[in-house]
């Protein structure tokens, strides 16, 4: 090998041929030898160059034990292991969980519950009541929460709290703006990947390829949803429907520049920066509605007129839409 060329160097076939002279023809030997560059040393060069940053690891959460499939039980889930997920995540007592019975689904959940599961919580930060904007954003598209894999919640859960992080609240119209639905498998669940040039997430962890066979039921209620939703909850699987002309709010590129400027890999998401993030975004409502109510009491004559975005398809569904997010403490999915 000649010198100065890496242990690593991957073979190439450029090299310098030998010309023969037969018939008048130029006939160019081609014979395998080594590259001159590493491509660990190349891989580096780029990283320090194009300023490449590697995704960080997800962080820790409890393993699972492992639990064989019980004839007759539909959910692996089991009541020590949906202990733990409650106790790590701080799930409130007032959230009720409970294992599927034999002949359950989880597409048909019992009346009263919907379904989630262990991913769900563990890993995608996902905190109680659900938000309003994923409810009202799943309505759109005609789909459960239990049909949206890990992976999409994560989308969901990662543009709020980058939104929060900056004061802004965004709209189902953001969301949808930013992300389509797509199929996961064959069996009516969904995921989400960005719209063309919308992508902000990125780094997202391979995640348990068994997950849909660890599902429990929630109960329904204001603990678990917020109540102006609760009438229109999907609990039942349905058809996703793909928009292919989504909402485009007027500021929207300028709203897609703002979230892309911090951390965006899933493992920069960390439980604690969650909880800043939807901590800030409480509290700051907490503060428009005394600011509300002081001026309500002042002048009470005069009506005012509040908006929460901005809305460039469906503006006859805003005033029902668009509600305001309870004030009730967040409980957070660690």
């Amino acid at each position: 090998m000649s010198q100065g060329i890496s242990g690593n160097a991957r073979p190439t076939i450029f090299n310098r041929g030998t010309v023969r002279d037969e018939r008048s023809e130029v006939v160019r030997e081609i014979e395998f030898v080594a590259h001159s560059v590493d491509p660990a040393e190349a891989g580096a060069y780029l990283v320090a160059m194009c300023n490449v940053e590697e995704p960080p690891p997800e962080p820790w959460v409890p393993m699972r034990p492992f639990s064989e499939r019980v004839v007759g039980r539909p959910s692996r889930c089991t009541l020590p292991f949906l202990g733990a997920v409650r106790s790590f995540c701080h799930v409130p007592e007032n959230v009720d969980f409970r294992l599927p019975l034999e002949g359950e689904r989880a597409d048909e959940p019992p009346e009263g519950f919907f379904t989630l599961y262990e991913e769900h919580l563990m890993r995608t930060r996902l905190w109680f009541p659900i938000p309003l904007v994923i409810v009202e954003f799943l309505n759109r598209l005609d789909v459960s929460i239990s049909q949206i894999s890990p992976r999409g919640i994560k989308h969901l859960v990662g543009l709020l709290v980058l939104g929060y992080e900056r004061g802004m609240e965004l709209t189902a119209d953001y969301l949808e703006a930013f992300l389509t639905l797509s199929r996961v498998g064959t069996d009516r669940m969904y995921g989400f990947k960005p719209r063309n040039f919308m992508e902000v997430l990125k780094g997202f962890p391979q995640g348990d390829r068994g997950w849909k066979s660890y599902f429990f039921y929630v109960r329904l209620d204001q603990a678990s949803v917020a109540v102006e939703w609760l009438p229109s909850f999907r609990r039942l699987w349905g058809v996703g429907v793909h928009n292919p002309f989504p909402p485009f709010p007027e500021d929207l590129c300028i709203v897609r520049d703002l979230l892309r400027g911090s951390p965006l890999f899933w493992g920069h998401f960390s439980p604690e920066r969650v909880r800043a993030a939807v901590g800030a975004h409480q509290s700051r409502f907490r503060s428009s509605i005394d600011n509300v109510m002081g001026a309500s009491f002042e002048d009470t004559s005069s009506s005012a007129v509040y908006a929460t975005g901005q809305s460039s398809v469906r503006g006859s569904l805003d005033a029902e839409e668009d509600g305001e997010p309870t004030v009730d403490d967040p409980v957070w999915m660690d």
